[in-house]
This record gives structure tokens, sequence and C-alpha cells, in this order.
């Protein structure tokens, strides 16, 4: 094998084994890219789930707290009444 082939054949190594460094890395890159879309995604999605959570439980506490506020002011009437009554102890 001449000398110039020898030459020729190494800067034909060398030149694929850079095509193949640079193909994986841009792969790679791609991924990345990919794996924060998707990540980014989940969170979003999480989020939304939580805010449609909170307000489920707040509609189901809502009319509980209105519930517990007529009980509370009925009770304040009741002994506002017993005061009264007592003559003012």
């Amino acid at each position: 094998m001449s000398m110039k082939t020898f030459y020729i054949l190494i800067v034909f190594i060398l030149m694929l084994s850079f095509s193949i460094q640079s193909a994986s890395a841009a792969s790679q890159d791609v991924s990345l890219d990919n794996l924060s879309d998707a990540t980014k995604n989940t969170l979003n999605n999480a989020s939304d789930a939580a805010n449609q959570t909170a307000d489920e439980i707040n509609s189901y506490l809502d009319p509980i707290t209105d519930i517990l506020n007529a009980i509370n002011s009925v009770l304040q009437q009741i002994q506002q009444i017993l005061s009264f009554f007592n003559g003012g102890q």
C-alpha cells in the first residue's frame, strides 16, 4: 500500500469518525429537546389538574362553609337570648 493511499485512508476514517460524532451529538440534542418538551407538558398538565381539583374542592366546601356560618349565627343569637334572660351576665 502506498503512503498516499494510506494517508487518504486515514483522512477518510477521521472524516467518518467526526461525522458519526456529529450525528450522535445531534440526536442527543433532539432527545434532550423532546425530554424538555415532555417535562414541560407534564408539569403543565399536573398544574391544570391541581387547579381543577382545587376548584372542585372549593365548590364542595362553599356550601359547607355557608351551613357552618348559619349554624354559628343561630348559636350567637341563642347566646344573646340566654344572656338577655339571665340579666346580661
